[in-house]
């Protein structure tokens, strides 16, 4: 029993280095203590979806579907260590940590304003692009499971079109 324990904290630790990795070693301090911080604040919470709850206040016919570290590409050529919330009628993310003006970076949004998810290789990451109909593109990458991002994107969309 033990040691199940200890593989599975083993393997989460190596996710997290890795995750923490994307950004560049000069980053990984501050995405591992992110990290840290977003674990402390989902607890306390009562777990991953009462966290996305309460950033995103989600109706109560929406469903988390999926969680995914990540990092979103910053306009000013940065990347911001994060959390990536596929629901059942929308996509969010939210930053581990604050930003320079003190709030979290949270981006939110609903299927339904979505034009198409695009997994590619931006700025030599694998990476999943997600495109609005307004014209805005997100780029997100860093994923430790990068076609489980994509197939659980790909499936919530699906159903949510089908609904």
């Amino acid at each position: 029993m033990l040691g199940k324990a200890l593989d599975k904290a083993t393997q989460k630790t190596s996710q997290m280095l890795s995750h923490a990795s994307a950004a560049g070693w000069t980053n990984t301090l501050t995405t591992v203590s992110g990290k840290a911080d977003y674990v402390a604040r989902m607890v306390s919470s009562g777990g991953t979806a009462g966290y996305w709850k309460k950033m995103f206040s989600p109706p109560a016919s929406e469903k988390l579907v999926s969680t995914w570290a990540t990092h979103l590409y910053a306009q000013n050529g940065g990347m911001v260590a994060g959390v990536l919330f596929v629901g059942s009628l929308s996509v969010a993310f939210a930053s581990d940590s604050t930003q320079g003006d003190g709030q979290f970076l949270k981006l939110h949004v609903p299927y339904q304003n979505v034009r198409q998810y695009q997994p590619a290789t931006y700025q030599g990451q694998p990476s999943v692009g997600v495109f609005t109909l307004d014209g805005f593109q997100f780029w997100f990458t860093g994923f430790t499971d990068h076609a489980g991002v994509v197939r659980s994107l790909t499936e919530a969309a699906a159903a949510y079109s089908a609904s």
